[in-house]
């Protein structure tokens, strides 16, 4: 792709340095696409992601960097919608893509960007395909997030960390969502050679779980996976806790809301899960939520790696200004979530998944036993 040319540049976040060489001439603008919903159920996934770029762009500016201009287009987090937006951005010669948050439009996306050769960042897409496919053209589509297929191998060796006896049951309450992800876990303690102790599916729904706690602690289980949501599993702890069962129990990101606090009440405490880590929670200097907080921004989910996307991209043009996505491959990138390098298929060494344990009336990132 013919990058416009944006000679080195010294770029500072807040109190987070990264240096560059300092511009030799007059640098002309970076233009950035923003792909995500704009509109519909997922308009704040969208907005978290514009107010993340936004405030990169005025960071960079303000270092001395190229001015940036976002060029937004509404995806609606659908495969049509996507496609629609691609072309919009396609036409409007943006240098690169931030976005999609979906999978489904992501894919849709990356086709068209491809096509265009223009890279694309995604803080959001989780699933294989975006990266292990090449669409035509591989080393354009980069992730700021983990891999779903990562899930079954991390939950699993953590959960042989918390099991004295190995007898670990995986349960899960039948749904699309609850049952992969049991499966995965099964599959991964299964090739690690922890046969689960049980594997099963429970009914869901219920008023009550006192029966399946007997059952859990009659078959001396000392670990159980819930791969159900948060209604679910909060009725499950409070039968095993009310019982006086000591077992571990350990969820998927389904119960990290507060709703799961409010039905287990004082049982939720020390209930844990296994889920994406929270990008506040990897922040190298945690002073910096405050800045967020004194331009009006909240650090959601999606603010903080939009705004290393922006990072990440002034970084690769000062290391090979020709060519960005040569760049993002080529270097390690000082960011706010410290370094961060790419696979060359585009993946990041950014955790996937990470354990959190619920403490005082929230779920924290879990840090030692």
């Amino acid at each position: 792709m013919a990058i416009r040319h944006i000679t080195r540049s010294f770029f500072a976040l807040l109190t987070v340095l990264v240096s560059f060489s300092l511009p030799t001439q007059a640098q002309e603008t970076l233009r950035v696409g923003l792909a995500a919903p704009m509109s519909g159920p997922f308009l704040e996934f969208g907005k978290q992601m514009e107010n993340g770029i936004n405030l990169a762009a005025e960071t960079v500016k303000e270092r001395g960097g190229p001015d940036i201009e976002l060029v937004i287009a509404d995806d609606k987090c659908t495969r049509d919608g996507a496609k629609a937006a691609a072309n919009q951005l396609v036409g409007a010669r943006v240098d690169v893509v931030i976005g999609h948050v979906c999978w489904g439009a992501s894919v849709e996306g990356a086709r068209i960007y491809a096509d265009a050769d223009i890279p694309q960042i995604s803080p959001a897409t989780r699933h294989p395909s975006f990266t292990d496919e090449a669409f035509g053209k591989p080393g354009l589509r980069f992730r700021l997030t983990g891999r779903d297929d990562h899930f079954g191998r991390i939950a699993a060796d953590y959960l042989k960390t918390l099991s004295i006896s190995g007898r670990v049951a995986v349960l899960h309450d039948n749904s699309a969502f609850g049952k992969d992800t049991a499966t995965r876990l099964k599959d991964a303690l299964e090739t690690a050679g922890t046969r689960p102790a049980r594997f099963e599916a429970f009914q869901s729904g219920l008023s009550e779980y006192g029966s399946l706690a007997i059952q859990l602690e009659a078959d001396a289980i000392d670990v159980v996976f819930l791969g159900s949501y948060h209604a679910d599993a909060a009725l499950i702890v409070k039968a095993l806790k009310e019982r006086g069962v000591a077992i571990s129990v350990v969820g998927g990101d389904a119960i990290l809301v507060d709703d799961f606090l409010l039905q287990a009440g004082d049982t939720a405490e020390g209930i844990q899960a296994i889920a994406a880590p929270d990008p506040r929670q990897l922040l190298t200097d945690p002073d910096l939520l405050a800045t967020f907080k004194e331009k009006d921004i909240e650090a959601f989910a999606l603010t903080i790696p939009s705004f290393v996307a922006v990072e990440l991209i002034v970084s690769a043009l000062s290391a090979n200004p020709a060519d960005l996505a040569k760049g993002l491959l080529e270097t390690e990138h000082g960011t706010i979530l410290g370094p961060i390098r790419f696979e060359q298929n585009g993946d990041s060494n950014l955790p996937s998944f990470v354990p959190y344990v619920w403490r005082d009336g929230a779920f924290q990132h879990k840090v030692g036993p």
